[in-house]
């Protein structure tokens, strides 16, 4: 009792507070980890390769996905609904800039996704199951398939981190 922990982002740069947990009283707590986990069921066969730079645009100020900033009448992706895509993301900033290396945080609306591999090797441990959001720093490329099934319309996808969606570094996808 009396504990604070206090989550901070680290990726930012900022290490600002992000939400601190006050511990003021005991309880107890009854739930169980399975000895195993669920496996998890087979990837559909993807039937799209699709390439997602995230970087600096080409002005140098602003963010954009491949050299193009957020135009909200723009659609920047198209894809069949039912199908799955597997989309290579890599991060173009340099590991050194003035203000340190720029990590990016992909996150897609409407869909969940596997990741596959970072720079060809395995997942980092935590990266098993669905995701949303994937950390892609300087120089790396990760892989992620997703299945665009259930749903039609338009959707975001843009990097995770608030003030490089805020300055262009987002893209509209439209499931058809």
């Amino acid at each position: 009792m009396g504990s604070k922990l206090v989550l901070t982002d680290v990726y930012s740069g900022a290490s600002e507070p992000i939400l601190r947990f006050d511990v003021t009283r005991q309880s107890k707590d009854a739930s169980t980890v399975p000895a195993q986990l669920r496996a998890l069921p087979a990837l559909p066969e993807a039937t799209n390769v699709r390439d997602m730079k995230l970087s600096f645009s080409p002005s140098g100020e602003e963010f954009a996905i491949n050299d193009k900033t957020f135009d909200p009448n723009r659609i920047d992706t198209q894809i069949k609904e039912g199908t799955t895509e597997i989309w290579r993301i890599t991060n173009a900033d340099p590991a050194e800039t003035p203000f340190g290396p720029v990590n990016h945080t992909f996150h897609m609306h409407l869909v969940p996704f596997r990741v596959l591999d970072r720079d060809g090797k395995p997942p980092l441990p935590g990266e098993n199951g669905l995701k949303d959001t994937v950390l892609v720093r300087p120089g790396e490329t990760v892989r992620v398939q997703a299945t665009f099934s259930g749903y039609r319309g338009r959707y975001m996808y843009h990097c995770h981190l608030q003030e490089h969606s805020d300055i262009g570094m987002m893209a509209q996808m439209e499931i058809v």
